[in-house]
């Protein structure tokens, strides 16, 4: 640090205005105009990102709904959204879904935290609205939330449309808004794909992939990363208000999906392979 402040004190002696650039592991590069003869110090203040919960859904039993989470959609049915210990990421158990094509399977999270965790919630009509001013509340307060988790798929049954989606939701108006999230799907031209944004990258069945969605509410706009790797970078919100929900989705596929490992937070996420 020393060397450091020394060469500021030397480039403030020979010139009177310099353009630092500041180069990014992505590869950006930001410059930033500054006299150097202002320059007192420096100090790095990495953002601090804060975990809510974590589940893998391993305390379960199989066949069970997990507690603490809300039907929104039963898509197949009720009796196919449970804790599964034929695939997991971390053994020994998983969840899975089963939406079906015309009609999502869809259960949420409470953001921040629903009002007791050992139970389990009808959400088809959203929260009431002294719950979701509660989230209204605590998001103005935390306007950066993140979730992590490990997602699996089957082959897809149905093309065209998507069988795993993870994001930030609010249930009404029917048939809701979505602020951001991460999609899993195959097309007839593209095959398997994953989708945020205007990004895609293909992926395979039957694989467990690790999925970062980042929402920024008060800048309006998300990221995603998979595999520890950015797929998008600020794509805009467009919708107004807030999300309710934290919702994972099997989606009109008609397709068997799975999550694992499931990570919910606030502030700006860790980031890593």
């Amino acid at each position: 640090m020393r060397k450091f402040v020394f060469l500021l004190i030397l480039i403030a002696a020979v010139f009177t205005f310099a353009e630092v650039k500041i180069v990014l592991k992505s590869g950006e590069v930001i410059k930033v105009d500054v006299d150097p003869s202002q320059i007192a110090q420096i100090i790095f203040v990495p953002k601090q990102s804060h975990l809510i919960f974590s589940e893998n859904f391993d305390s379960y039993s199989p066949g069970q709904f997990p507690p603490g989470w809300g039907v929104i959609y039963d898509g197949a049915g009720t009796e196919y959204c449970k804790v599964d210990n034929t695939h997991a990421y971390s053994s020994p158990h998983s969840l899975t879904m089963l939406g079906v094509n015309g009609w999502s399977q869809v259960i949420g999270w409470q953001i921040p935290y629903p009002p007791d965790r050992t139970k389990t919630y009808d959400y088809y009509h959203g929260l009431s609205k002294e719950e979701y001013q509660r989230t209204v509340n605590w998001l103005k307060e935390h306007p950066e939330i993140w979730v992590k988790a490990k997602v699996m798929t089957a082959e897809n049954k149905v093309v065209n449309k998507a069988s795993a989606v993870i994001k930030f939701y609010k249930v009404l108006p029917r048939w809701g808004t979505s602020y951001g999230g991460v999609s899993f799907g195959k097309t007839s031209n593209e095959g398997y794909i994953i989708a945020a944004g205007d990004n895609k990258m293909s992926y395979e069945p039957y694989k467990w992939y690790e999925v970062l969605v980042y929402l920024n509410l008060k800048e309006r706009n998300f990221s995603v990363w998979v595999n520890g790797k950015l797929l998008t970078k600020d794509a805009p919100i467009n919708a107004d208000g807030y999300p309710e929900f934290l919702a994972l989705v099997s989606d009109h596929a008609n397709t068997k999906v799975w999550f694992d490992d499931i990570e919910f937070g606030y502030g700006y996420p860790e980031v890593g392979e």
